[in-house]
C-alpha cells in the first residue's frame, strides 16, 4: 500500500471516527481524522493536503453535512478521491453523490474491505 499518502477521515460521531481510523492504521494506511467540516477543510487548505490522496466520509450520521463536505472538498481539490461510508439507509443526497460516480462502502465491513476500497480508488487515480 502507498504509505507516503494519507486518508483524510471525516465522521460526525467520535466512536465511528476512532474505529475507522484504527481500521486504517491496522492496515498501514496513515489516517488524518477530522471531527468537523471546519477541521477537514482546514487540512485540505494546508500544506498537509499534499499528503492526502483519499477522503473517507462517513455519511451515516452526518447526512447532509457530510455531503456538503464532499462538495466543498471537491471545490478545493477536484482531483481528490472520495469514498463514502454509510449504513443501510441512504439519504437522497448520498444517492445523488453515488450517481456522480463516488464509491460507497456499506456498513458493516471488515478492515480488509476498507483497505481494498481505498486501494481501488488509488489504482483508479493512477490509471
Amino acid at each position: 500500500m502507498d504509505e507516503a499518502k494519507s486518508v483524510l477521515l471525516f465522521a460526525a460521531e467520535v466512536d465511528q471516527l476512532e474505529t475507522l481510523c484504527r481500521g486504517l492504521s491496522y492496515l498501514g494506511l496513515p489516517c488524518r481524522p477530522a471531527r468537523s467540516v471546519a477541521q477537514a477543510l482546514a487540512v485540505l487548505g494546508s500544506p498537509e493536503a499534499l499528503r492526502i490522496d483519499v477522503m473517507l466520509v462517513d455519511v451515516t450520521a452526518s447526512g447532509a453535512v457530510g455531503v456538503g463536505l464532499v462538495a466543498r472538498a471537491r471545490a478545493l481539490r477536484p482531483e481528490l478521491s472520495v469514498l463514502l461510508v454509510a449504513g443501510l439507509v441512504l439519504a437522497p443526497e448520498v444517492i445523488a453523490l453515488r450517481a456522480q460516480g463516488i464509491p460507497l462502502l456499506r456498513k458493516p465491513f471488515t478492515p480488509e474491505e476498507l483497505g481494498r476500497a481505498v486501494e481501488a480508488l488509488r489504482r483508479r487515480d493512477r490509471s
